[in-house]
């Protein structure tokens, strides 16, 4: 069976079958400003929406998560990526964090907005009576691989060591990750 995927916010990506974003890198990219206007597609039209590194920079996360569950198919799988709110070079190292800079990539109206716990993400899941499936902090997702997720950076970054222990500190560890992932079935 194939499957029919969305990636919205795609930037660059090319995972999924239908690609939407702001600012399209390529022409297989349907431009939509998803804060504002609707998705370009039926009701219940994909088994999966995904998106990743989008919703911290939404200005309205509410209508944007309806339109996903609105194209997304009952039974469907929505799974999005955020930036973890608790992280700690988001707020200790402010010179690292583009959350207080402003992409210069695609210009000034590319900014962060939000940004969220995983109890924030529990509630709207919730809202929109998604059922989750799996929650969790990770550190990266690609949805190219067979195991998608990367718990810790890669053993030769600079964050690899930092990361890994304050991640098995059960007190702390919401800080030693900076993305949620959150894997929901609508039902």
């Amino acid at each position: 069976m194939n499957k029919k995927i969305l990636n919205i916010g795609c930037w660059n990506e090319t995972y999924g079958t239908h690609l939407v974003d702001l600012y399209p890198s390529r022409k297989d990219v349907v431009k939509c400003n998803v804060d504002e206007e609707k998705l370009p597609f039926k009701n219940n039209f994909f088994d999966i929406v995904y998106s990743k590194n989008l919703f911290e920079h939404l200005r309205n996360p509410g209508f944007v998560l309806g339109e996903m569950v609105r194209v997304l198919k009952k039974g469907g799988e929505l799974i999005l990526v955020t930036d973890n709110s608790s992280y700690y070079l988001f707020n200790f190292l402010k010179a690292y964090s583009a959350h207080y800079n402003n992409y210069k990539e695609h210009g000034m109206e590319d900014k962060h907005y939000i940004l969220f716990t995983t109890k924030h993400i529990e509630n709207w899941m919730s809202s929109f009576k998604l059922k989750i499936v799996r929650l969790e902090l990770i550190t990266d997702y690609d949805p190219n691989l067979s195991n998608p997720v990367f718990k810790y950076p890669r053993k030769n970054s600079k964050l690899a060591l930092p990361n890994r222990l304050l991640g098995h500190l059960p007190v702390i560890s919401q800080i030693a990750f900076p993305r949620i992932l959150v894997v929901a079935k609508k039902p």
